[in-house]
């Protein structure tokens, strides 16, 4: 998905478009710092969403990713915003069975899936140890976790802060 990304970078001046004139804001699916490795010059001055706090943060979650991503054969260098957006994904999981065998026992848990399903939707907010605010589920016909994005902007082949976090909330219909 970041391939949108390097396409649009990559031809930007071909497409008559100034950056210095119109911003350029990139989805959080196609923005993360690999770009940095193909296109930073080109790139230079673009805005992104993230979901999650910056790698080099000093939170207790990053301490998490980092042992897992060392585990992995991971150095800190490749530790990128989509990593930390899939660790948070392991402890909704984790959290959703954990709740779900305090709530209906191994053997409801074991005997169907569905026990987990409903925790997912019915998910209730957590701290996802200061990697990003509060995760949980706002809509269960919906469940998506990721609730909070900011801005951030690609400058001198790193990315620096361009806002604060901001809710963000589905567009009725934009999943179906």
């Amino acid at each position: 998905v970041l391939s949108q990304t390097v396409l649009l970078a990559k031809n930007i001046q071909q497409l008559g478009i100034n950056p210095e004139q119109i911003a350029v804001i990139c989805n959080a699916s196609a923005w993360n710092e690999t770009l940095f490795k193909s296109v930073q010059r080109e790139m230079e001055g673009f805005y992104g969403e993230v979901f999650t706090v910056p790698p080099a943060e000093d939170v207790p979650g990053m301490k998490k990713v980092r042992g897992i991503a060392k585990h992995a054969g991971r150095n800190s260098e490749k530790i990128a915003a989509n990593y930390i957006n899939g660790y948070m994904g392991s402890l909704v999981l984790e959290t959703a069975i954990r709740r779900a065998l305090e709530k209906n026992g191994l053997v409801a848990v074991i005997q169907s899936g569905e026990v987990i399903r409903n925790e997912l939707h019915r998910f209730r907010e957590f701290d996802p140890l200061g990697l990003a605010p509060a995760i949980g589920v706002r809509h269960p016909d919906e469940p998506f976790f990721l609730n909070y994005i900011r801005m951030v902007r690609a400058k001198n082949g790193r990315f620096e802060e361009a806002g604060d976090w901001m809710p963000i909330d589905r567009i009725k219909g934009v999943f179906e």
